[in-house]
């Protein structure tokens, strides 16, 4: 019987609270919030290009389309938000109307970039709520045309892969600086970014989830979409990560990634000879571009691994859309043998299992945690286990959990 941990930002968050989520990285993206940093590190063509620029629309149609609730509270008038779901359903026809909502993305863009302070409604809801994926998506091919100039001997990059690299580089900043790294110091160079994984993590919860894996003892797979090595304290040095990791760097001039554990001078040479580098970390959106043999080798350890298991306990990771390549990985799982259980820990309701398409509904089993019940719970005829928890119960309920798995492994260990 072998167990598997699936950990999200919310594991991480939980082990050291200053780190960021996704909402505080869109933050970042919409300001174009180190573009200091970024020109130092890539030149100043590149921490020019943000991620979302004056005549840029899809960021702010697709957040008003996908929270409307939140757009109407925030003073965004009902007419701008009908046209912002007619765009997205693609019912807009009128050219009239269409100009309309352009100048009025322009409007919200200029907004944004007045009020440095977000008091603003409009600002406000689109720092909490923006929405990239589709802006981000459709860039990811410029890459691609990444080439060599013989007359200037450097390398071409045109206008949207600049903006994939100064959002790339936005997001490990933001990672960087939250877990203490002093990025603003003077002189700060790409030889104090490779060097960064050398320093100890430092206000780490010792209660933490991670914490409470690591004093169980329990044998079991680990997996994360975090970039950072906080899972690491459960004890476990073989850790699956799915989503990249703050040490790893691309080149994307030759294809290549590497480590800056054990390949710095390697990294150092390419950028020393101006190749196109930029963190190996997946950012939020829908497309996962897969390039190397890294990557891959990560989804391969990861199916390999569920192919044994027996329980998947899920903390942390929201089943978002844009998450599908997992999400599959995990439907099929369950659905290729009935004797599988998921459990999950939802925080604050945050997902609704019966609304996704991928999950049969009849396997799902929701309740609310109540202490004590965790090895009922375990041994229902059900594969899903929604256990819904709150933040003063949540780790409760983790502890019950594991301590619950560790007798059943130890049991089947005795059949044995």
């Amino acid at each position: 019987m072998q167990v598997t941990f699936l950990f999200g930002s919310g594991a991480d968050t939980d082990a050291d609270e200053k780190l960021k989520s996704g909402a505080d990285f869109a933050k970042s993206l919409l300001t174009n919030k180190y573009s200091k940093q970024i020109k130092e590190i890539l030149g100043e063509n590149q921490s020019s290009f943000s991620l979302v620029h004056p005549n840029s629309r899809k960021v702010f149609i697709q957040t008003v389309y996908d929270y409307q609730y939140e757009a109407a509270k925030s003073g965004i008038e009902k007419k701008y938000i009908d046209y912002c779901i007619a765009y997205t359903q693609g019912t807009l026809q009128d050219d009239d109307s269409k100009k309309e909502l352009s100048n009025k993305c322009k409007e919200w863009y200029n907004l944004l970039k007045r009020d440095t302070q977000n008091k603003n409604g409009v600002c406000k809801f689109f720092l909490d709520n923006a929405v990239f994926f589709d802006t981000l998506d459709e860039k990811f091919n410029s890459l691609k045309n990444i080439s060599f100039d013989s007359n200037t001997q450097e390398i071409r990059l045109n206008a949207n892969a600049k903006r994939v690299l100064n959002a790339y580089w936005t997001v490990f900043f933001d990672m960087l600086k939250s877990l203490g790294e002093d990025i603003n110091k003077k002189g700060y160079c790409f030889d104090d970014i490779l060097n960064f994984w050398q320093k100890k993590y430092s206000s780490v919860n010792e209660n933490s989830y991670y914490a409470v894996v690591e004093s169980s003892q329990l044998n079991a797979n680990i997996v994360t979409t975090n970039y950072t090595e906080l899972a690491e304290q459960t004890g476990c040095q073989d850790i699956v990560y799915l989503h990249g990791k703050l040490t790893w760097f691309e080149d994307a001039t030759d294809l290549l990634v590497f480590d800056s554990k054990n390949e710095n001078e390697k990294i150092k040479d390419a950028y020393s000879n101006n190749h196109t580098i930029l963190p190996f970390i997946l950012i939020p959106s829908g497309v996962k571009p897969v390039i190397c043999s890294r990557q891959i080798n990560e989804f391969a350890r990861f199916i390999e691994k569920m192919k044994d298991t027996t329980f998947l306990v899920v903390v942390g990771y929201k089943f978002n859309l844009e998450d599908n390549h997992i999400n599959s990985i995990i439907a099929e799982w369950l659905k290729s043998n009935p004797d599988r259980k998921m459990i999950y820990l939802n925080f604050n309701e945050c997902v609704a299992f019966s609304s996704y398409t991928f999950f049969e509904k009849k396997v799902i089993y929701d309740c609310n945690y109540n202490k004590g019940e965790v090895v009922n719970l375990l041994s229902l005829n059900k594969q899903i286990i929604n256990i819904r928890v709150e933040k003063e119960d949540s780790r409760d309920a983790f502890k019950e959990i594991v301590l619950r798995l560790k007798e059943l492994t130890e049991n089947k260990k005795a059949q044995c």
